[in-house]
């Protein structure tokens, strides 16, 4: 007998698979390129540039930081 659990349904992304792909493509661009500045991205300015630039309404720094993770980068190493 094999056990299956059943599609659910659950709470809809918040972000769209192109916001998220415009935080990681910010976060692999360097600030001073695009006349900023700072050297070195952090999430908290990931955050507010990209609330800026009108990719997202409002995002928290946790999510920022799981966007990265996923694309296996660090805000920080830029």
């Amino acid at each position: 007998l094999l056990f299956k659990d059943d599609l659910r349904s659950g709470r809809p992304t918040k972000f769209t698979a192109a916001q998220r792909e415009q935080i990681i493509a910010l976060a692999s661009s360097k600030p001073s390129d695009l006349d900023l500045p700072f050297t070195h991205w952090s999430n908290e300015l990931l955050r507010i540039e990209s609330i800026e630039r009108a990719i997202v309404e409002s995002i928290s720094v946790r999510q920022i930081g799981r966007f990265l993770k996923s694309a296996q980068i660090t805000a920080s190493s830029q």
